[in-house]
């Protein structure tokens, strides 16, 4: 899932920044919400789309998957795609508190685990955030379950660290 992921580098990951950066060089940076609207309207997998239409990488500061579209039709086709307002309120909560708690523990697991299995982390991470996702059910839902899970390995991966121990070397 992950490619290229050192080829693009951000200087930050604002994302007003981001945001500027794409609107300015037409690719989008999309949320886990975005590619779910995207793949329902086009009738398609999360992961198809990914496939497809986008490249992913890692945020140069948060270390968290960033999933970038490269073509202007995303725009066009999330304007198209259906928005459930108190849906989108509660996502951009929900996301913006696993952001702030998800990136200094993976800060720290880059720092003590070796590579292949610090990539195989970010594997699994970014599937469940951002593919693995039924179109024909409601995004919120599975959206939270996703973030649960994501948090669960988190803690599990953070455990020995916390402990004073270092079980990646």
């Amino acid at each position: 899932m992950i490619k290229n992921m050192n080829h693009f580098r951000i200087e930050s990951d604002d994302p007003f920044r981001l945001k500027k950066h794409f609107k300015n060089h037409g690719d989008a940076l999309l949320t886990p919400h975005d590619l779910f609207r995207i793949a329902k309207y086009l009738g398609k997998t999360p992961a198809d789309v990914i496939e497809a239409h986008c490249d992913t990488y890692l945020g140069p500061d948060s270390r968290l998957l960033l999933v970038m579209s490269g073509t202007e039709s995303a725009g066009d086709v999330l304007t198209q795609a259906d928005c459930d307002t108190p849906a989108e309120d509660s996502f951009h909560t929900e996301w913006t508190a696993f952001i702030a708690e998800s990136v200094p523990i993976l800060q720290d697991l880059e720092r003590v685990m070796p590579k292949h299995i610090w990539m195989g982390v970010q594997g699994v991470l970014g599937s469940l955030l951002y593919v693995y996702y039924n179109t024909a059910e409601e995004f919120l839902p599975q959206f939270l379950y996703n973030l649960a899970e994501g948090r669960r390995l988190l803690n599990l991966l953070q455990a020995p660290l916390i402990n004073g121990g270092n079980p990646y070397v």
